[in-house]
């Protein structure tokens, strides 16, 4: 579902540290989730990721960040930079 944030990943790893975007990525993927698993709002974020089966968004973008990074062979061993 969210594979087309791969292509982008190096771009969106340095903007998604910021607490911001990484809300709002985290809203959206809550709102697909309470769609899919048809659960009431309180249910949190996390129990949600786990009942559709989904990895949090943030996650899979620093996953994808860090694959491009050691693809185009910038990976740094401490952190992202």
């Amino acid at each position: 579902m969210f594979t087309h944030t791969r292509t982008h990943a190096h771009t969106r790893a340095r903007t998604h540290n910021k607490e911001s975007n990484k809300a709002r990525l985290l809203r959206v993927q809550r709102l697909i989730n309470l769609k899919m698993a048809k659960a009431y709002r309180t249910v949190s974020h996390e129990a949600l990721c786990v009942v559709t089966g989904m990895i949090p968004i943030d996650i899979k973008i620093e996953e994808a960040a860090r694959l491009y990074q050691i693809t185009k062979g910038t990976a740094n061993n401490n952190t992202l930079s």
